[in-house]
C-alpha cells in the first residue's frame, strides 16, 4: 500500500480493517510505521498541498476538505495549510490562466461570472477570486 503513494493513518486503519485485522494488531502496525518514519500524517498534508501547487492550484477551502476526507485531522490539516499556502493570491491567477481558454471568446460579464464561480468551485476566498479575476480582466 505505502509502495504506491504515501497514506494517512486513517487510509492504513481502514484498510486493515477490510482485511479483518485486529485493534491490537492494527495498533501494533501503527506504531511501527510510524517509528519507520513511514507514516506521518503532517507529511502527507505538506505533500498533498505541494502536489497540489503544482499540478491543479486549489485554494485553503477545498484543500481542507480533500485532507479531511482523507483522514487527516482538523488541526494537522490547518497547521499543513497554514505552512504551504502563504501564497494563495498567484495560486488563484494561475489557476485562472489555465481556465482563460475556455472562457476568452465571451463577453467581458459572462467571463467574469464563470472565472468568479470557477475560482470559488476550486476553494479559493472570495477575496482572492475577486483581485485575480480583476488582474485577468485587466
Amino acid at each position: 500500500m505505502l509502495s504506491r503513494r504515501a497514506r494517512t493513518e486513517y487510509e492504513i486503519r481502514e484498510k486493515l480493517l477490510s482485511k479483518n485485522c485486529t485493534a491490537e494488531n492494527i495498533e501494533a502496525v501503527a506504531k511501527k510505521l510510524y517509528e519507520l518514519k513511514f507514516l506521518d500524517d503532517l507529511e502527507f498534508a505538506r505533500n498533498y498541498i505541494r502536489a497540489s501547487k503544482i499540478i491543479k492550484p486549489k485554494g485553503k477551502y477545498r484543500l481542507f476538505q480533500e485532507l479531511l476526507r482523507k483522514g487527516v485531522k482538523k488541526e494537522v490539516a490547518n497547521q499543513a495549510i497554514e505552512e504551504g499556502l502563504n501564497d494563495e493570491e498567484n495560486l488563484a491567477e494561475m489557476a485562472l490562466k489555465s481556465y482563460s481558454n475556455k472562457i476568452k471568446n465571451l463577453p467581458r460579464e459572462k467571463q467574469y461570472n464563470r472565472a468568479i464561480g470557477y475560482l470559488l468551485r476550486r476553494g479559493f476566498s472570495l477575496d482572492e477570486t475577486k483581485k485575480a479575476v480583476r488582474k485577468y480582466l485587466e
